[in-house]
């Protein structure tokens, strides 16, 4: 009996302590996981990333790369310089005749070329100094009004820098002043109330480059072909003009 009551002891010693394990097992799985602290995490996440930076790593942009990323102004070209325009008159003009000591200053029109008795030259003078110092000519224009041809042939009017000082009251074919460059050759002009041009654009930047008395101009027809014209002078009031552009 003693027996019977010993091994009943032990199974209810061993039932008592299998049943404290399950309740302690079931308890722990029921006790409530603790949740980590995450403002403090991240804090902390936060501080070792601000530590790692390293300021001089950080580069300033180049300037090129700023202008580069900035946004084009557009601005208005400025608009093109207008150039003057001004109409130089001649001064004095006159013609003389081949082999003839007298004077022809006054006549209302001048000859050049040849007729069949006489050859004619002309003479003119123009002053420049209206034009202001350091400018730049971009196109000068003679420009001679003629009355009437003489001759049916027509004739080629070239022009010539003179060389040498004139007066228009005392030139004659005795002391007629040098022929210096050629300067432009008006082919086959016509006649009645046309409009003869000729370039004189280096010329008269010359002039304007080196201010002061200008020799002028000569007019005259090469060759042995008779034909002349007979073109307005100063005293006509249709002066010859050089049309300046700077």
């Amino acid at each position: 009996m003693y027996s019977a009551f010993r091994l009943s002891s032990i199974v209810i010693s061993t039932f008592v302590i299998l049943s404290t394990i399950l309740l302690i097992g079931c308890g722990k799985e029921s006790l409530p996981i603790p949740l980590a602290d995450t403002a403090s995490t991240e804090t902390q996440n936060l501080s070792r990333w601000a530590s790692n930076l390293d300021d001089s790593a950080v580069k300033a942009v180049p300037s090129g790369r700023i202008s580069s990323l900035m946004p084009t102004v557009m601005t208005a070209a400025a608009p093109p310089a207008t150039a003057t325009v001004a109409d130089i008159p001649a001064t004095d003009d006159v013609h003389i005749k081949y082999n003839d000591c007298n004077n022809y200053e006054g006549v209302p029109f001048l000859k050049v070329g040849q007729t069949a008795m006489d050859d004619y030259y002309t003479l003119m003078h123009f002053d420049v100094s209206s034009i202001p110092p350091g400018s730049v000519i971009t196109r000068a224009r003679l420009k001679i009004r003629v009355d009437s041809a003489i001759g049916a042939t027509p004739r080629p009017v070239r022009l010539y820098e003179i060389i040498g000082g004139w007066t228009a009251s005392g030139v004659s074919w005795c002391n007629i002043p040098s022929k210096g460059h050629f300067l432009d050759e008006i082919s086959h002009p016509n006649a009645g109330a046309a409009i003869w041009e000729g370039d004189l654009m280096k010329l008269v930047q010359s002039w304007v480059d080196n201010p002061g008395p200008n020799d002028g101009i000569a007019l005259a027809a090469p060759g042995n072909f008779t034909g002349a014209y007979r073109l307005y002078a100063v005293e006509s009031g249709t002066a010859p003009k050089i049309r300046v552009e700077y």
